[in-house]
């Protein structure tokens, strides 16, 4: 019972007081957008985060009649891009961001914005699970025998982009309910990271189907198991890692957000635009090549989502004793 009002307390926060929203904001959502609109990605151009971002803006900017941009500010975690959305006073801008959001507020002891006050949710764009991988020269075949590798004696190493991002959220919490002892190789970036799986110097890697699957493809990796609850329609000969480990599901999300100063019922506008472009069979058939499948879900369902999502991984964090780089 205790778990289940602090989820439902969480989510109120995540979702923010509408009457002091509508105080603050000064355009009316009738009247809105009367300038061009920024979404920020708090990411480098390139990944799934940008690509979503990029879909809306091209989209967005015919049903809005202004231009819709993207601003790529990557940097220290995504604290850089997020934070600059949180101080943002224009009323036209938006963030475009991904799981690292619900696990930096328990990874680093402080941020420059507050997670839970400063941020409205709009939508979830698309999420995925992730791919176990290793070496397609490796003799490992399945979860069974990533576990086999990290129990008694034994160390399994699992290489990730970065510290705290989901392939290592991920990586932590099979090894926290198997009781493995877990090798974190944090890189910069997830191209090196898998290079280095490919090449035998780290035994596995969690990652995103958009960069996995061309190299399981070609027979440089091989897709072990899928960490969503049910198998990917990329590789639906792929198990999932509940099929081993009972009741496993972690799913990478990437989403919209907005400043908490902005109005609630704009928003809500927003984001039936924006689910609306997700609808469509051409952006849906985009992002299912790519392994992705599309979100959409109401603005409060996000709310609920984030908050569900910043619960679990901040007991990760703490049981894993997870630092920041």
């Amino acid at each position: 019972m205790i778990k289940r009002r602090s989820t439902f307390a969480l989510a109120a926060i995540v979702l923010s007081n509408t009457g002091a929203a509508l105080a603050q904001t000064s355009t009316p959502q009738a009247a809105w957008p009367t300038q061009s609109v920024k979404i920020v990605v708090p990411y480098a151009a390139g990944g799934t985060t940008d690509i979503a971002a990029r879909i809306l803006a091209a989209e967005l900017s015919k049903k809005w009649g202004q231009p819709v941009t993207v601003d790529n500010k990557p940097g220290a975690s995504t604290q850089i891009g997020t934070d600059m959305v949180a101080k943002s006073k224009d009323g036209h801008t938006l963030l475009m961001t991904a799981s690292p959001f619900a696990v930096n507020p328990t990874l680093f002891a402080k941020l420059p914005y507050d997670t839970y006050k400063d941020f409205k949710p709009v939508t979830l764009v698309v999420r995925n699970g992730l791919f176990l991988v290793t070496s397609g020269k490796q003799p490992f075949a399945s979860v069974k025998d990533l576990i086999e590798a990290g129990k008694g004696d034994k160390t399994v190493s699992i290489a990730s982009p970065a510290n705290g991002s989901m392939a290592h959220m991920v990586a932590e919490l099979v090894a926290d309910t198997q009781k493995l002892n877990l090798l974190h190789v944090p890189y910069r970036g997830t191209p090196p990271a898998l290079t280095d799986v490919i090449g035998g110097q780290v035994q596995f890697m969690f990652d995103n189907p958009s960069s996995s699957l061309p190299l399981i493809k070609d027979g440089k990796l091989k897709a072990l198991a899928y960490t969503a609850s049910k198998r990917s329609k990329a590789l639906p000969n792929v198990p999932t890692v509940a099929e081993t480990i009972p009741g496993f599901e972690a799913i990478n999300w990437f989403g919209m957000l907005a400043p908490s100063a902005m109005d609630d019922k704009l928003l809500d506008r927003i984001a039936q635009d924006a689910n609306e472009v997700l609808k469509r069979r051409d952006v849906v058939d985009r992002f299912t090549s790519e392994g992705v499948e599309i979100g959409g879900i109401p603005r409060e369902a996000f709310g609920a989502f984030l908050a569900v999502e910043t619960i679990r991984w901040a007991k990760i964090v703490r049981a894993r004793n997870i630092k920041a780089d």
